[in-house]
């Protein structure tokens, strides 16, 4: 099952998704290999529009497909739409360059204090787990 969550997700200024027209057919997304999904498609639901992870972020006048897919702690940027699925800890929209561990746990850690907040070592764990396990 496939859920959103409102946890720090930024989308800059003027980010813009499709717009949904109510007769849409279901909309489906791939289900990635690293994943534990037994593959194909995934049902995201009538109505989907960006499904974007924790601590990912797009530059001013993005646009995005609906449907599109970005992972945890993507910074999204760069010339063109974004493709239908983003990997986690991307650096600019293609999802070949990676964010470097470093800076992408600076980067979660301001966010968190800017919202008087702060990163816990569990949160951290995961996270590194999740960076380890990505083959950019």
């Amino acid at each position: 099952m496939l859920t959103c969550t409102t946890i720090p997700v930024r989308t800059s200024t003027d980010a813009r998704q499709r717009t949904l027209r109510p007769d849409l057919p279901e909309e489906k997304r791939s289900a990635e290999d690293k994943w534990s999904f037994s593959g194909g498609y995934l049902p995201a639901g009538l109505k989907c529009g960006l499904l974007m992870g924790d601590y990912s972020r797009s530059a001013i006048n993005t646009s995005f497909n609906t449907g599109t897919m970005v992972g945890i702690s993507c910074n999204i940027f760069g010339e063109g739409m974004p493709p239908g699925y983003v990997p986690d800890f991307s650096w600019g929209q293609n999802g070949l360059a990676r964010y470097e561990w470093d800076k992408a746990l600076r980067d979660i850690d301001n966010w968190k204090k800017m919202k008087g907040k702060k990163l816990s070592g569990d949160e951290m764990k995961v996270l590194k787990h999740i960076f380890d396990q990505i083959k950019h």
